[in-house]
């Protein structure tokens, strides 16, 4: 009722407003003075009625939205709006040479026939299947509550469907964030079928407190403290102090591009593991081929430990050139440190109770392209290159071609293609060529074609 009568307010309200007008401008000061205060005052009428049926349109307290743009939303009785979302998710892996599981390992991949590595082989999985819970809440003072949990089945053996994980589980406060997420230092992740590949950049989540505001509509701060990860040969860094992490993402371009600025310093204690004295350590030549030379093993004390100082400095830039391709780029430098930063395995080595620092340098380049609305590919190349000039690359030299020998160099291609007959189902197909060299010159190589299939809701 009140629409019809909304419709036909409306309509005379136009056609007297068309007919008046050419006696307005006939008539007398007075009249026109006396036409304006009536459609004023139809005007009102209007409005009112706009205003009073909002309410029809209103959804019910506690009912989700008919039709929601993304998951299934609800309200729940204290007000809080949760959302569940979720991704059911089928890969398969056809190892040509390389690691022995639906993902790959890079820095860790051996020869064939090594443990854990194998070839012609035909891997399966749906340990990729996640859930997840977005919730919102705005609090009686106007501050912003939030959270995420996202959980997946990726915590089991090669080839198994694995006990569940979590993957995010965080609170926001207004600018606060507490709970476990993506590592702040960490850069851009393309759209990638096979997250193993993606060595030289990261996905690492962590537990942290952080907090991040925005100085200006493009430029946004972030500073955190975050659970320390690195670790040695066989041992972990013994941690007192957390980890702080700096970042600044700057928008530039009208928004079609972003670039960012990243940091980390961390201070641990190195914990040697084993007593036995270390036997004299090969030096080799530049090309990691020849030994010019030893350095003497160093006895070693029970329960030695040496104080450790890790730092990181990243920056990466995403541009959008038009609405069919996106360009990004990605650099990342870390000392003493690992565990982030994908393929950086070790952050120390030890000679005797000594510590030495590995460091590595790390890059990515590649694109993503919007073929059509429903066919999208993305391309990418990283390398992750450690120094083999230090004293860690000097004591990390072991017997050539045993396959322990620490890394030298790692290397990753992908490009994949991505098919969505539906918005809510991913049909995709990955190749992708790796190689781990060691520092004695020895290289492994980890080659596989993945498919997906998905469906998100």
């Amino acid at each position: 009722m009140y629409a019809s009568k909304l419709f036909t307010k409306s309509a005379l309200t136009a056609a007297l407003i068309t007919a008046l007008i050419p006696a307005a401008n006939a008539a007398t000061d007075a009249e026109v003075d006396a036409l304006r205060n009536e459609v004023a005052q139809l005007r009102a009428m209007i409005m009112q009625q706009q205003h009073n049926l909002a309410p029809m349109h209103a959804m019910p307290a506690g009912q989700p939205p008919a039709a929601p743009a993304k998951g299934f939303k609800m309200n729940t009785a204290s007000g809080a709006e949760v959302e569940l979302y979720g991704t059911l998710r089928a890969d398969a892996a056809y190892v040509l040479e390389g690691n022995d599981n639906y993902t790959s390992n890079i820095p860790g991949v051996g020869a064939p026939g090594t443990a854990g590595n194998t070839e012609d082989k035909l891997n399966t999985s749906v340990q990729s299947t996640r859930f997840g819970l977005n919730f919102k809440s705005d609090t009686k003072d106007a501050n912003k509550l939030g959270g995420k949990l996202e959980v997946d089945f990726v915590n089991g053996a090669n080839n198994s469907d694995g006990s569940l994980r979590i993957r995010h589980a965080y609170l926001t406060y207004n600018d606060w964030l507490a709970g476990q997420t993506k590592s702040t230092f960490l850069g851009h992740s393309p759209e990638i079928l096979d997250a193993g590949t993606n060595v030289g950049t990261g996905f690492k989540r962590v537990p942290m407190v952080r907090y991040q505001h925005n100085l200006m509509p493009d430029t946004q701060v972030m500073v955190g403290l975050e659970q320390g990860k690195s670790a040695g040969n066989s041992t972990n860094a013994k941690y007192q102090l957390p980890t702080l992490v700096a970042r600044v993402n700057q928008n530039f371009a009208g928004k079609q591009g972003v670039a960012s600025l990243r940091g980390l310093v961390e201070s641990y204690d190195a914990e040697r593991p084993g007593t036995a004295a270390v036997a004299p350590i090969n030096v080799l030549a530049a090309d990691g081929t020849t030994i010019v030379g030893t350095i003497p093993g160093k006895a070693a004390t029970a329960g030695a430990t040496d104080s450790m100082t890790g730092y990181g400095i990243g920056a990466g830039v995403n541009y959008k050139f038009n609405k069919m391709f996106e360009g990004f780029a990605d650099v990342n430098y870390v000392k003493g440190n690992s565990g982030l930063v994908h393929g950086t395995t070790n952050a120390y080595a030890f000679n005797g109770d000594d510590a030495e620092a590995n460091e590595a340098l790390s890059w990515m380049v590649g694109g993503a392209f919007n073929i059509n609305p429903k066919l999208r590919s993305t391309i990418g190349y990283s390398e992750v290159n450690f120094d083999d000039s230090s004293d860690y690359a000097k004591i990390a030299s072991i017997a050539t071609g045993t396959g322990a020998e620490s890394n030298e160099k790692l290397h990753s291609i992908f490009a994949n293609l991505i098919y969505s007959p539906v918005k809510q189902v991913d049909l995709g197909v990955e190749y992708h060529d790796g190689q781990r060299e060691t520092f004695n010159g020895t290289k492994f190589d980890d080659d596989r074609v993945s498919v997906t299939a998905a469906y998100k809701f």
